[in-house]
């Protein structure tokens, strides 16, 4: 893929603390990137330096060949969503969504055209001429999607917009996000910490930790062939062991002697096998039966899945979840077998 925005050994300090270190990266006009991390790990710095609203401390931030640190924020040409609506609660909907046109002074046929357009895009044509105070948390952020993008702008950035919603709310506006920027053909770079979250909208995802990212890939790679021990932790649930009880897929005879997940006590070059929680089925145990066998410590029923936890001799602890029709009848302290469906990703 071309490179259309460039982000090229770019730092930020502030005093002593450095929130971005020597980040770079390359983004495909009309990508769904998000910036995934924990709180304090540098995503939201990169955005607001992308925007114009922070000056970076080292690098360059180029757009099309060109680079737009010279280039002030208003004139950047990029919109912006915050976890905050920031609507003008005397306005109506459709003034929200028509000022930044009319900031631009475009003419007024063009301005309507576009707000029905954008009214459309978001589902609101029904309440153009409520204002903000009478809409839900939902609805208000729609609003400010579409003006995000009233005025046609080559990048929209969007900083943890949903946060502040609940569950079932959040899931909606997802799937809305992910239509708009597939109607649109939008580039868009979203900042969050959920990790689902950024899994169901991106193409691709750069994991942020202690500003630097630690792997840019897409969803899949992401989660099935994590770039280091950090990404395998911070995304999904990850069921590490050594990786030298593995040969050619299967646990030695001496898997009871394994280190506790999380192989703290690895030899330097033996590296960990990841597991996800799929990635095993628990059997109850008969004699002779695989090596890789333990004590269900916990059970869960979470519905689509039952959640077992199952504890290895070694007191390491496996997670396992699979369908209910898959699951047996099982109680906690009762000896099982687990069954691996794949092989391994080994971490070093």
């Amino acid at each position: 893929m071309t490179a259309w925005l460039s982000i090229d050994a770019l730092s930020k300090s502030f005093g002593q603390s450095i929130a971005v270190r020597d980040v770079s990266l390359e983004i495909g006009r009309g990508e769904f990137v998000t910036f995934l991390g924990p709180s304090g790990s540098g995503k939201s710095t990169l955005l607001y330096m992308i925007a114009g609203l922070e000056t970076p401390s080292t690098g360059d931030i180029r757009l099309a060949g060109d680079s737009l640190l010279p280039v002030a924020p208003n004139l950047r040409n990029i919109g912006m969503v915050f976890q905050r609506y920031t609507l003008i609660p005397h306005l109506t909907v459709a003034e929200n969504i028509a000022f930044p046109m009319k900031m631009r002074k475009w003419d007024r046929q063009r301005q309507k055209r576009r707000l029905q357009e954008m009214l459309a895009l978001v589902r609101l044509e029904e309440f153009a001429g409520r204002r903000p105070d009478s809409l839900s948390g939902g609805q208000q952020q729609r609003v400010a999607l579409a003006r995000a993008l009233a005025y046609e702008p080559e990048m929209l950035l969007m900083d943890e917009p949903l946060a502040a919603l609940d569950q079932s709310l959040k899931l909606d506006l997802q799937r809305e996000i992910r239509r708009i920027h597939d109607s649109t053909g939008a580039t868009i770079l979203y900042v969050t910490h959920d990790q689902e979250e950024a899994m169901r909208l991106s193409d691709r995802i750069a994991v942020f930790h202690n500003g630097t990212v630690e792997q840019f890939a897409t969803p899949g790679e992401v989660y099935q062939k994590p770039g280091t021990a950090f990404v395998a932790g911070f995304v999904g649930h990850s069921n590490l062991l050594p990786a030298e009880m593995f040969a050619e897929g299967r646990p030695v005879d001496a898997f009871a002697g394994a280190d506790s997940a999380g192989t703290p006590g690895l030899q330097p070059g033996k590296g960990a096998a990841l597991f996800r929680p799929e990635d095993f089925t628990v059997l109850r145990r008969e004699p002779g039966s695989a090596a890789l066998s333990g004590t269900i410590a916990d059970i869960a029923f979470l519905g689509p899945v039952v959640e077992f936890l199952v504890r290895l001799a070694s007191g390491a602890q496996i997670l396992v979840r699979q369908a209910p029709d898959l699951s047996p009848d099982l109680r906690p302290g009762e000896q099982v077998s687990l069954c691996i469906l794949r092989q391994p990703w080994i971490l070093p």
